[in-house]
This record gives structure tokens, C-alpha cells and sequence, in this order.
């Protein structure tokens, strides 16, 4: 009884497929960590405001956590 190997996919954009997957979680995931920076500069005055959005879509969020920031 031996140890079989996994065989090559039949499609070969199947690999690509799940290389995509994985770029996209990697990017939700950083995505979040930045978000959660945003927090600490929320609440420490002297961080400096770092650019949280970057990674979506839209690209910002008009100005809307940089305003939170200063109304505390």
C-alpha cells in the first residue's frame, strides 16, 4: 500500500482559480488590519492618520474617519 500523489488538475485554470481566491482573502484580510489602524489613530492623537482605505474599491472614505478623529 503505497502513498498515493495528487494528480495534476484537469483543468489548468484550476490553479489559478484558487490563487485568486486566496489573493482575494489576502486582501480582505489586509484590508481589515488597516481598518483596525485606523481605529488606534482614532484614539492615540499622536499616530499619525494612515491611509485606511487604500486597498477598496473606492479608494477613501471622503474624509469620513480623519473627521471622526478630530471631533473626539
Amino acid at each position: 500500500m503505497g502513498v498515493e500523489c495528487p494528480e495534476e488538475p484537469a483543468d489548468p485554470t484550476q490553479g489559478t482559480v484558487r490563487s485568486n481566491a486566496l489573493d482575494a482573502a489576502a486582501r480582505r484580510f489586509l484590508s481589515s488590519m488597516r481598518l483596525h489602524g485606523a481605529m488606534l489613530c482614532a484614539v492615540d492623537p499622536t499616530r499619525p492618520m494612515e491611509d485606511s482605505y487604500s486597498l477598496y474599491p473606492a479608494g477613501d472614505d471622503g474624509g469620513y474617519l480623519e473627521r471622526l478623529a478630530v471631533e473626539r
